[in-house]
């Protein structure tokens, strides 16, 4: 009967391990691992799927964020240009339209004074250099149509109305101008001095034309400065998509460091977390459950078989132990 017994005990105690393994497969998870899970659960709040950026190496990954800030810096950059262009433009356009009009009608105005001047200096002047003062006449007549044929070219349509008067006038008093230098040139300068004191032709005609030069400045002022106007907007709004632009690269360069940075701390700090969970002697530890093929993945891994070793060698030992103690 004790063999019996004895044997009956041996083949108890041969089965007592794939009982206790038995057991140990239909034990469900304790209390504190639930727990464990759903604070990870929380932490994760989602189960992340596989993707290309998440399987991406480290070294590819980062140089992948600092080419994205790269582009958008250039993208910044290109902005800048052609703001920097627009700018220029602007400054073009102003000196074709406004700078270079008002230079060529006060170069015009000046010939117009300069010419009545010595048209009055030649009526003075000795019989010897009256030679002198018509060939000085003549050219300044020259100039001035010459003048006023460049400046034709250049002046707004806002002032083509005033400009086209000014030539009308300008018409009428060149001719009674050579009129009157034949005249001196004659000796009939008496005749001419009567026009210019009594306002004759000549200097009604005079005045008509420092009128409609009057005009035309006027005129070309106000449209020069819409133009200046028009110039500072161009300028500023230039300026400030420029700041904006900064502004948006700036922010989107600050969020793609901090994704990346998030991307790599996070899942970190909870390995940490659990490789010093492990070094205390708890092996009651959670990993996250979404896969990752990088280097985190891979520590991810090694902790997970790390951890599952560690969990078979106490189940092993307690089981000896346990065997021992009833044998």
């Amino acid at each position: 009967m004790k063999k019996r017994k004895n044997g009956q005990r041996t083949n108890n105690d041969s089965r007592l391990p794939e009982m206790i393994q038995t057991d140990d497969d239909q034990r469900e998870p304790s209390t504190p691992q639930g727990k464990e899970t759903k604070r990870s659960g929380k932490k994760d709040r989602k189960i992340r799927k596989s993707s290309f950026l998440v399987n991406m190496k480290i070294a590819p990954k980062l140089l992948l964020g600092f080419l994205t800030i790269a582009l958008l810096a250039a993208v910044m950059g290109g902005f800048a240009v052609f703001n920097v262009l627009t700018i220029s433009n602007a400054a073009s356009n102003m000196y074709v339209n406004m700078f270079l009009p008002s230079q060529s009608m006060a170069t015009l105005s000046d010939l117009f004074n300069t010419g009545c001047n010595h048209l009055r200096q030649a009526l003075i002047a000795e019989e010897d250099d009256i030679n002198v003062y018509t060939s000085q006449l003549e050219t300044d007549s020259l100039k001035y149509t010459s003048t006023l044929s460049l400046l034709e070219n250049m002046i707004p349509p806002d002032s083509a109305e005033k400009f086209n008067t000014l030539k009308k006038e300008y018409d009428d008093y060149i001719s009674l101008f050579k009129d009157a230098i034949d005249k001196i040139k004659k000796g009939q300068r008496e005749e001419v001095k009567k026009d210019i004191m009594h306002y004759g032709d000549l200097k009604t005609a005079e005045g008509k034309v420092e009128k409609a030069i009057d005009s035309l400045k006027s005129s070309m002022t106000a449209g020069s400065a819409k133009i200046d106007t028009n110039t500072r907007e161009v300028s500023s709004m230039a300026v400030y998509v420029t700041i904006g632009t900064a502004g948006v690269v700036l922010i989107l360069s600050v969020l793609i460091g901090v994704l990346i940075a998030r991307g790599f701390s996070r899942p970190i700090k909870r390995l940490t977390q659990h490789v010093q969970k492990l070094a205390a002697g708890d092996t009651d530890i959670t990993l996250t459950v979404y896969p990752r093929k990088d280097e985190i993945g891979q520590m991810r891994d090694a902790i997970g078989r790390i951890t599952d070793s560690i969990k078979a060698l106490e189940s092993d030992t307690s089981k000896l132990i346990g065997a021992a103690m009833e044998g």
